[in-house]
């Protein structure tokens, strides 16, 4: 069975034809499943059957998918049960049904990744990316093809599967307009082709290759690769990639101002009859409209703008439907119908702004809701010791009532009765002696369970921030390993304080100017140039703080802090950071300073990146007041309210 090596996309894209030969294919295996007599005979028909009918019959690929199910739950083998899985998540991904494949693909790698199975692996990442990139979340395919091709890449074997991946990200980067890497990972699919064996992979290639060219206006190339295409095409009596290559001729004869030879393409892709893909006609149909349009034929145009959008809705089809909008939006424009034009142009960029999103992730509340957690279990245990010590107090009232009435007994019933009421008293001593003992223990087993918590909470920091330090080992962006850099910063900032928490005798507040100081210490040493020389001085008094207000703090140093170290001394070779902080009756003024080249205006928080927006919503739940000083470099204040505890 052949994968689907790449997808519609703009102008138009490949996947591949079924074989004429499935048929035969899947008589073989029915006649084949009849002789056979071991359950691992019929788990490889019954896989083959539901991998051949996915791309013909969805109930047919279901039907022998399931029937490998139970097959598989019968025997119990891992193995088996990661087919069963992937083809039923085939059967789905084949119809569409794209939430559906991806629960049963997870189902297969969760078992694959337990028996450690890499090549299984390897073909279930790859198989997540796809539904990943039919459901048009673009950022969410890059991990897993980036995974699967290291995998491959060690096993050097499953070309096949590579292929697809180099063919699927060149589609990804087409569509998050990044062409050139397109360009590049098609030639990476093009180095492991067998040039004589594999003509069809090739040409499917070549048309997204000529797509790609006429996306960066290379026209000449564009029309090349198209023409090789269009050989190969009538060559092999394949009026699929034929009709690809016309529509990419019509495309380049457009773009050189000759429309009649144009019209002659598209056209030839319209009059064709038995092409299976409604996306040519679909692209032939708004090409055609669109050079009418460009030489004044209206009326002409209109009827073929409306015959290719009844081919598609924008809910199945909205990569194809926002492309037809702007089509539409620019010619009823020329044809002077601006209100026509004005809706067209509102659909075409709602649905551009559904398709392409960026995935900002901010795992600070997470972090934070955690420890509020963790406070909440403390503030339990601390009310049940005082629960305990309450009782024992009353206790102790209480005996010290009756020893008062006992003495006073004794002294009306003679010395006799004297001793004995002594006797009494030093066994109530004892216990309350017992019990005292009972309290301090309880306290100080308190006191190690709270610096216990502390210690795990930053152990589990420290992990997340490795873990996210040995992530971007893995990551070439320059723009994602900033972004992940920032994250472990964040992450250290709040794992020092537990660090203090547990180390120190004081488990509710911490030492203000100590604590900056190993945070700066971090950032310094994370930011270090070897061809820049950026000082940091710290200007602040002992001062003692709660832990809630201690996070906030520390997360907004280390995003200004870094703020200054990225943007203020760009083409400086040295610098000056200077963070200070001063106490003002009830009040706390934050200041971090910089002498580098400034800002032109204080950054919007609805337009700023993600730490302008931390810095913004930290201050308001300091209570603070944020303000921008630009002269003479870059000066950020907040002043919040802070009465300390111990004070």
């Amino acid at each position: 069975m052949l994968f689907r090596y790449s997808l519609v996309f703009v102008y138009f894209s490949v996947i591949l034809p079924i074989q004429a030969q499935s048929n035969l294919t899947i008589d073989s295996l029915h006649h084949s499943l009849l002789r056979a007599e071991t359950i691992e005979e019929k788990v490889d028909i019954y896989y083959s059957l539901a991998e051949e009918w996915a791309e013909l019959d969805f109930d047919s690929s279901y039907f022998y998918a399931e029937q490998l199910n139970n097959a598989a739950i019968k025997s119990g083998v891992p193995l088996h049960l990661i087919k069963s899985n992937r083809a039923i998540g085939l059967a789905f991904d084949y119809d569409y049904q794209l939430d559906s494949a991806k629960f049963y693909y997870q189902e297969a790698l969760n078992i694959a990744e337990r028996i450690r199975d890499t090549a299984n692996i390897a073909m279930l990442q790859f198989n997540l990316g796809t539904v990943e990139l039919l459901k048009g979340n673009y950022v969410s395919v890059l991990p897993w093809y980036n995974q699967a091709v290291e995998l491959l890449e060690i096993l050097q074997r499953e070309e096949g599967i590579l292929l697809n991946i180099f063919n699927n990200l060149g589609i990804v980067y087409r569509r998050i307009d990044r062409y050139e890497d397109a360009i590049t990972i098609y030639h990476r699919a093009l180095a492991i082709l067998d040039q004589v064996r594999d003509k069809q992979v090739r040409a499917d290639i070549f048309i997204n290759m000529g797509n790609a060219m006429i996306s960066l206006e290379q026209f000449d190339s564009a029309e090349y690769y198209y023409q090789e295409v269009r050989a190969f095409a009538m060559e092999q009596n394949n009026r699929l990639d034929l009709a690809f290559a016309l529509n990419g001729l019509g495309v380049v004869a457009e773009s050189r101002g000759d429309f009649g030879e144009a019209l002659k393409y598209y056209d030839m892709v319209i009059r064709e009859q038995g092409i299976e893909e409604d996306y040519l006609l679909f692209s032939a149909l708004r090409y055609k409209a669109e050079v009418l349009s460009k030489i004044g034929l209206f009326d002409s145009a209109d009827y073929y703008f409306d015959k290719a959008h009844k081919l598609f809705d924008e809910e199945e089809y909205p990569e194809e439907m926002k492309d037809l909008f702007l089509q539409l939006a620019t010619h009823f424009e020329r044809s002077s119908q601006f209100k026509k034009s004005n809706e067209f142009y509102k659909k075409h960029y709602q649905l551009k702004d559904r398709l392409i999103s960026e995935e900002v992730i901010d795992r600070t509340s997470e972090y934070e809701e955690r420890y509020k957690a963790q406070e909440k279990e403390n503030e339990i245990i601390n009310l049940k010791l005082q629960n305990e010590e309450a009782s024992l107090i009353a206790a102790r009232q209480k005996n010290q009532r009756n020893i008062f009435l006992s003495l006073t007994m004794i002294l009306l019933m003679g010395v006799g009765f004297s001793i004995y009421m002594y006797q009494v008293k030093q066994k109530v001593n004892k216990r309350l002696e017992e019990k005292n003992l009972v309290i301090n223990k309880a306290l100080a087993d308190k006191e190690l369970l709270m610096k216990e918590i502390h210690h795990r909470v930053k152990n589990n920091l420290q992990v997340i921030s490795s873990l996210l330090n040995l992530q971007s080992n893995f990551i070439t962006d320059e723009r994602a390993n900033a972004a992940m850099l920032e994250s472990k910063n964040r992450v250290h900032s709040m794992a020092l304080i537990h660090q203090r928490l547990y180390q120190n005798e004081n488990l509710t507040e911490i030492d203000l100017a100590e604590y900056l100081d190993q945070l700066i210490d971090n950032l310094e040493q994370s930011y270090t140039n070897p061809d820049q020389e950026v000082e940091i001085e710290l200007e602040a008094s002992e001062i003692m703080m709660d832990v809630d207000k201690v996070i906030l703090l520390g997360l907004i140093v280390n995003e200004l802090v870094t703020n200054c170290f990225k943007y203020a001394f760009d083409g400086k070779k040295s610098g000056l950071i200077i963070v200070r902080l001063e106490t003002q009756n009830d009040m706390i003024k934050l200041i971090v300073s910089d002498n580098g080249k400034g800002m032109s205006s204080p950054p919007r928080v609805k337009q700023g990146s993600l730490g302008t927006l931390l810095i913004n919503d930290l201050s308001k739940k300091l209570k603070g007041e944020l303000s921008y000083d630009l002269n003479e470099g870059t000066t950020v204040s907040i002043r919040f309210p802070y009465i300390s505890k111990s004070a």
